[in-house]
């Protein structure tokens, strides 16, 4: 945990929070949570990637979300439960699109992105419809009942030369790469009250095979109809 100067505070309660120890010398470590004037991130301490924040004002200005939105089918569902919060793009796409949202995230540092940039954009309509829950979906989908369950579970590293972008690189060293997507779609199934929602890369195999598919260039959406 490390943070700009004037954030000294701030910091500190959080690094309480988190159980997270702060640095003195950021540079004998990659990798680090920081309090900046900016909000709250994840960042490359030798500064060779940008750093992960959650920024929804930006996303504000941003047109996108065409296929998640025919998955979810807004014009007809009007609530949506993110089991897989992740930093909270999605979820963001579809409340600017008239969903009320719950969000939930397990994992307390990404929640804490979460939280913070949902603090920093309390001003925007879309902001206003999303509900954050630290809370693990396994346990905590069955007391959130909703027309839409979302879900993106995390899917394995490519094998590759190249490492994977700051972003996914964090993410599975935080959430690990397995995940027992099967478990987790099937949970889902039973408490949807209209549908269950995949988001996956594009060449990614089926979880089970789906009512519907939305598909992009890199992305696709299995629709699960209830």
């Amino acid at each position: 945990m490390v943070f700009e100067e004037g954030f000294r505070e701030q910091g500190e309660a959080l690094a309480a929070k988190l159980n997270l120890p702060l640095v003195q010398d950021p540079e004998a470590f990659q990798y680090g949570l920081r309090i900046t004037s900016p909000g709250l991130e994840i960042a490359d301490l030798h500064k060779k990637q940008r750093p992960i924040r959650v920024d929804f004002h930006q996303l504000n200005d941003e047109r996108s979300g065409g296929d998640l939105l025919k998955a979810v089918n807004t014009k007809t569902h009007k609530t949506v439960l993110d089991a897989t919060g992740g930093l909270g793009r999605d979820a963001f796409t579809l409340a600017k699109a008239g969903c009320t949202v719950i969000l939930m995230e397990k994992n307390p540092i990404i929640h804490a992105l979460l939280e913070d940039g949902l603090l920093r954009a309390k001003d925007l309509q879309a902001v206003q419809r999303m509900t954050l829950l630290h809370a693990d979906s396994f346990s905590a989908i069955p007391e959130h009942p909703a027309e839409v369950i979302y879900l993106d579970p995390m899917y394995p590293a490519r094998k590759k030369d190249a490492l994977p972008k700051l972003e996914m690189q964090v993410f599975h060293a935080l959430l690990g790469a397995e995940q027992n997507e099967l478990e987790l779609l099937q949970m889902a199934l039973q408490h949807a009250r209209k549908r269950v929602v995949v988001k996956r890369p594009i060449h990614a195999p089926v979880i089970q095979a789906p009512s519907l598919q939305f598909k992009g260039k890199t992305t696709r959406f299995d629709v699960y109809l209830k």
